[in-house]
């Protein structure tokens, strides 16, 4: 790929690169079985359930799926929300065996009387109970894999994993797990596998860059013998803005990557049978170009209605597909249940027209409701028990199926740029810009109207974004977009803040993982293992790589780094280099590399490896785990749950539009706050006690000296430097805290600690904003406010349960604590040095020898990453008055004034205190406004699959652009200036 061009002006630089669309059109699905050229496969005696799902090459073995520590298969852990958003049954691999070819109605015949034409409603409801009871058994237990071939292949033997547990977490108990149900040990007595290989190996890796180590992806294979609910389609990019044809747009950005699709659809594309539109999500990736260069991206998926005359060729493959694959008495059992769904259907449709003509309140209402409930739990049961074989009878509810047919097919809208820290500000404003699109089914949207604002169509927000809108330089400027009434702003950090600060999110990752669990994998990132993250939802990878690289700080990421990789890359997982990747649990066929690698659950909360990691010095891991643990009370002084977050889940979650990017839509920029941690202490001087404190006990003596010397408004653990504080020894991090309890009057919520106020009639709900009825709950630690019926929908943390600036400050403060000594090996390079452009020359021995003995053998292991090579690399070809090299330098230099305590020997640390460039004034991209052609709700509520030129308009000049000064000429002399006359 060419790489970006050279001449692209840094301050002409547009705030998105690309947008796109991508999915596939109504057409792909009835066009499938032409594309693919073959017929269905004529019926046989058995239907093979342990077949791979998708035809690959013969010679390679089918794997058993990743498990958990506990055996269980990661499919297990879905959600039932996330198998009702697949139009799939996919059981787990029960290896070849007698019951390795049981045919579909073998698993169905636990319900034979189902079939019966004289079965009684009762011994139905009866049938209905039992399904409901053993349901996950059952679905776990059915797989259709017609036209497939069984692979007898012994999967390749995997070593052992072990359950990581923190040594400091005492609590937990150290198990042994295995990520494979049969794993093999075969050979491990021959191995010696370690996450810290030899130098050599390592150095190796190192070498080997993206485009070597990342495989081409696999060709996408059809699979025309699949059922059609269960088959997948192959995205494509729908289109894209600027197009190819804009050569002048083209020349200021990066090159367009290929396999856009790919990333929008990690595990391609299922149509969906749903009563209700399927969630939406949403989800970051990133892309290398072949140049090396970056592109960040960001996309929302939004679910289309299948049109009339696709569900109906649909329907036509899943009839051939029965009649192909299914016995006389598999379809008529299908048939039974589904007349049984059709007047099941038919009478809850009657309900639902009885409703509005019942009183409220009433005992009628009342037996109305629960019948109107009974009958919504059978339908329920009997989809799920017809979902492996999609009979299709009574497909749409008046009243109750949202689309016109019921089946559904994704679609991204998604935004491209070299700016990863703009990614959260893209996906807010994806958000907004697809409002319109779900019709008034998003709560608390005021209407459109003069004073509110009136909805434009999406191409003209495209280009208002795309070619409007330029990125900001530094921080004396925000660029402000406006969708409607929105306004939003996007900025960037000044010199002396840390990177990202201001645009990642680390609260989900600190949801997900306990502290304890995230120290772990700072190790294992820190020593440049191979990290898999694993979860249900795909934003969820996003979020946690983005977390995790961001408090590397002032390392960086060197090795390869894909947050979601897809199910055609699974092979890169076998690269031979340092790499974070995310992978999806719903990803089949997943072959895990044999040694050397951590998986990371971030739904159950649970680390495993085949080695655990090289630890922190112990100084400086008990140091951090104490910070954290006063930065992030959220889990155990709060009561908040591990596992993702609700924004993580779900685009919109509770069908409203809420926002943990909150400083993205206010106009004046949050003070920062990184010279509060780092600034000058002004506390007592204390005594350091003789003898460490061995915990944390309820006595006075030992529970108030973490809190009682802290200068106001910090919550830090004292200093490991400052001789006027206590030892680091002296903060465990096994801090324990009561677990926090439900009440009438008090009730925890995402952290908030809701407290019932009975006559608080003049509050508005933060939640629904409407008035109090009687009392509401209002937060102690912030100002949410919410009726009892809104507490259930608080997604958002509570401010003082979470601090994100604090914890960043702790993981920059362990490192300063870390390298607190390194500048003194820098000195003066020779003249081969020089050559070669270094200002500088780095003793390495001579900081090794100056280590302490207990830190030495985790730096004979740093000194070997690329990371720290970087680093050092850096602050050798860089001058120390560069703002990117001072700002950590000043850190260092603020915890070594903490143990001064003359002023005249304190070190000047004012950079972290400058706020001159701290202005961020904005810079207005003209919003649009124009009328449009056509029907007004027709054209903001359609969902294109294609831009309509036609809507949209040339691209004006941004408002308040900082512009460079031009030197103006001298005007000539006149007499009157020199005295003349």
């Amino acid at each position: 790929m060419a790489p970006a061009p050279p001449s692209a002006d840094p301050a002409n630089l547009p705030l998105a690169d690309y947008f796109f669309i991508s999915g596939i059109e109504s057409s792909q699905v009835y066009d499938a079985q032409r594309i693919n050229g073959a017929a269905i496969a004529p019926a046989e005696s058995t239907i093979e359930e342990d077949a791979a799902l998708e035809v690959e090459e013969e010679a390679a073995p089918t794997p058993p799926r990743p498990t958990s520590s506990d055996g269980a298969s990661l499919s297990k852990r879905a959600s039932r929300e996330t198998r009702q958003s697949i139009s799939s049954v996919i059981g787990p691999d029960t290896g070849p065996g007698p019951t390795a070819s049981n045919r579909s109605s073998a698993t169905i015949k636990g319900f034979p009387q189902i079939g019966g034409s004289g079965l009684s409603d009762f011994d139905f409801d009866q049938a209905l109970r039992k399904f409901a009871a053993e349901r996950e058994t059952f679905l776990e237990e059915i797989q259709f894999s017609a036209g497939t071939l069984k692979q007898e292949d012994r999967p390749r033997p995997r070593p052992k994993t072990q359950r990581i547990v923190s040594e400091d977490a005492s609590t937990l108990g150290a198990g042994i797990g295995s990520i494979r149900r049969r794993i093999s040990t075969i050979g491990r007595s021959q191995r010696n596998s370690s996450v810290m290989r030899n130098s050599s190996v390592r150095t190796s890796r190192r070498m080997s860059g993206y485009n070597s180590v990342i495989p081409a992806p696999r060709p996408f294979l059809h699979t025309p013998n699949m059922h059609p609910l269960k088959r997948r389609y192959e995205p494509v990019l729908l289109d894209r803005y600027p197009p190819k044809a804009m050569v002048d747009e083209l020349k200021r950005r990066n090159p367009f990557p290929d396999y856009v699709p790919m990333f929008a659809f990690p595990n391609d594309v299922n149509v969906v049978s749903s009563d209700e539109r399927p969630r939406s999500t949403w989800h970051g990736f990133a892309m290398t170009n072949g140049d090396g260069s970056k592109l960040h991206g960001i996309c929302l998926t939004v679910w289309v209605p299948l049109n009339p005359v696709a569900a109906e060729e649909l329907e036509r493959q899943c009839e051939e597909w029965r009649k192909a694959n299914m016995t006389p008495e598999e379809r008529e059992l299908a048939g039974s249940l589904g007349e049984r769904l059709a007047a099941e259907r038919a009478k809850l449709s009657r309900l639902l027209a009885q409703l509005p003509t019942v009183p409220s309140g009433s005992e009628e209402r009342e037996q109305l409701e629960d019948d109107i409930s009974a009958v919504e739990e059978k339908i329920g049961l009997m989809n799920d028990l017809l979902r492996p074989v999609r009979h299709g009878a009574a497909s749409k509810i008046d009243g109750l199926t949202d689309g016109e047919t019921g089946l559904w097919i994704p679609r991204a809208y998604g935004v491209l740029g070299r700016e990863g820290g703009m990614t959260s500000f893209w996906k807010e404003w994806l958000r907004a810009v697809v409002v319109p699109m779900y019709q008034d089914s998003l709560l608390r949207i005021p209407a459109s109207s003069p004073r509110i604002g009136m909805w434009q169509p999406l191409e003209r927000y495209v280009v208002n974004l795309c070619a409007e809108a330029l990125s900001p330089m530094s921080s004396i400027t925000q660029v402000e977009l406006a969708v409607r009434e929105l306004r939003m702003y996007a900025r960037k950090e000044a010199a002396n803040e840390l990177p990202g600060s201001r645009n990642t999110d680390i609260y989900a990752l600190f949801r997900s993982l306990s502290i304890q669990n995230i120290v772990t994998l700072f190790e294992y990132v820190l020593s440049e293992g191979r990290i898999i993250l694993l979860s249900s939802h795909t934003s969820m990878l996003h979020l946690a790589s983005a977390a995790i690289t961001h408090l590397l700080y002032p390392f960086k990421w060197a090795g390869v780094f894909i947050p979601v990789l897809p199910v055609r890359l699974i092979q890169a997982l076998e690269a031979p280099c340092p790499y974070i990747v995310g992978i999806e649990r719903r990803y089949e066929n997943v072959e895990l590399p044999e040694d050397d690698f951590v998986l990371v659950d971030l739904d159950q909360d649970v680390i495993e490896s085949t080695a655990p990691p090289v630890p922190l010095p112990r100084q400086q891991r008990r140091k951090l785990i104490s910070l954290l643990q006063l930065a992030a009370p959220h889990h155990i002084k709060y009561g908040v749950p591990t596992g993702p977050p609700a924004y993580a889940v779900d685009a919109f979650p509770y069908d409203s539009y809420s926002s943990e990017n909150t400083a993205i839509f206010t106009h004046k920029a949050p003070r920062a706050t990184l010279a509060h941690y780092f600034g000058p202490e002004r506390m007592n001087t204390l005594r350091r006690p003789s003898q460490p404190i061995l915990g944390h006990s309820s006595n006075l003596s030992t529970s108030t000296l973490g809190t009682e010397f802290r200068p106001p408004g910090s919550s830090y653990a004292p200093s490991v430097y400052a001789q006027s504080t206590l030892a680091a020894s002296t903060v465990m991090p096994n801090a324990f805290s009561a677990p926090v309890r439900n009440s009438d009057t008090t009730q925890w919520c995402e952290g908030h600690c809701m407290q019932w106020r009975p006559n608080d009639e003049r509050a508005t709900c933060s939640i629904c904003d409407e008035k109090a009825e009687d009392g509401m709950f209002r937060c102690t630690g912030c100002s949410v406010i919410a009726h009892p019926r809104c507490l259930n929908q608080i997604c958002l943390v509570c401010p003082s349960a979470f601090l994100p600036d604090q914890v960043r400050a702790a993981f920059v403060r362990c490192f300063a604590s870390l390298l607190y000594t390194y500048r003194r090996f820098l000195g003066a390079p020779s003249s081969d040095q020089k050559k070669s452009g270094l200002m500088y020359s780095f003793n390495i021995d001579g900081f090794m020898r100056s280590m302490p003995s207990e830190n030495q053998e985790y730096f004979t292991m740093l000194r070997e990453t690329q990371g720290f090579n970087e680093f050092i690399h850096e602050r050798e070809t860089t001058r120390s008055d560069d703002p990117s090299i001072k700002l950590f330098d000043q850190i260092i230099l603020s915890k070594k004034n903490r143990g001064r305590t003359s002023f005249f020997s304190k070190s000047s640390t004012d950079f972290l205190n400058d706020t001159s460039d701290h202005l961020w004034r904005s810079a207005v991209a003209t919003p649009p406004s124009a009328r449009f052609p056509g029907d007004y709700r027709a054209v903001i509520s359609r969902q294109p699959a294609k831009l309509d030129p036609t809507l949209m308009k040339e691209p004006r000049v941004i408002q308040g652009v900082p512009r460079v000064p031009q030197q103006k000429a001298k005007r000539k002399p006149i007499p009157s200036m020199i005295g003349g006359k």
